[in-house]
């Protein structure tokens, strides 16, 4: 792989991911009163559900980086992995 196409998977591979978190967030607030009225709950538990999956998306980056597999190769299956989900 020349230095050319590293430099675009990289900057690929980045965008995708700053895209990713945020959009998963707006999906989560838009189905937040749907979720509220399944589950009977009030506003004070559902601010949990977006707090735990930001807890849970920032714990699953951390632990998945400190592997033996490189940072690109490990991002590139977290967002395919999000893609097919």
């Amino acid at each position: 792989m020349n230095d050319r196409a590293a430099k675009l998977t990289a900057l690929t591979i980045a965008s995708l991911s700053s895209f990713i978190t945020p959009f998963m967030i707006s999906s989560i607030n838009i189905a937040l009163p749907i979720i509220g009225k399944e589950f009977k709950t009030d506003a004070v538990v559902l601010s949990w559900v977006a707090t735990s999956y930001l807890l849970a998306a920032a714990v699953s980056l951390t632990i998945s980086g400190g592997g033996r597999a490189s940072l690109d190769r490990v991002l590139a299956a977290e967002l395919s992995g999000i893609g097919n989900a």
